[in-house]
């Protein structure tokens, strides 16, 4: 098997929601969220999670490519591993396994352009941000 294995954690977060019923009275239902890589506050509140490992390889995708490249945005992952605890509804975990890949692309092209030399900035983050060493 050649090509670039990245993992990525996926967590569901119950967030409560204010409504007002049919007769006017006030009641408290939960929406769940699926985030990707639940920041340590959110950690308490998580009812299931688990991490996904993405296989990118040449044949789903030109991994070549120069960093900057649309290919590289483009290049398609698969599924390789999961390890999932809590419950779960089907359709949440379809979500979140499209949340891993999509997460999963975007630490592979922090890992190519890093590689290439270049600095990295996603969503605000620069490459002194993402430091182990912090």
């Amino acid at each position: 098997m050649t090509g670039v294995p990245c993992a990525v954690a996926i967590g569901i977060i119950n967030t409560p929601l204010s409504e007002v019923g049919a007769y006017g009275e006030k009641g408290t239902t939960t929406n769940r969220i699926t985030v990707l890589d639940p920041e340590e506050s959110e950690v308490a509140s998580l009812i299931g999670g688990g991490v996904f490992a993405i296989h990118f390889s040449r044949r789903k995708g030109s991994l070549s490519s120069g960093p900057a490249s649309k290919e590289s945005i483009d290049a398609e992952g698969e599924m390789a591993w999961c390890s999932w605890e809590g419950l779960f509804i089907e359709k949440e975990f379809i979500e979140a396994q499209a949340l891993a890949i999509q997460g999963a692309k975007r630490v592979l092209q922090s890992l190519r352009s890093a590689l290439a030399g270049e600095r990295v900035e996603a969503d605000g983050e620069t490459e002194e941000s993402m430091n182990i060493d912090q």
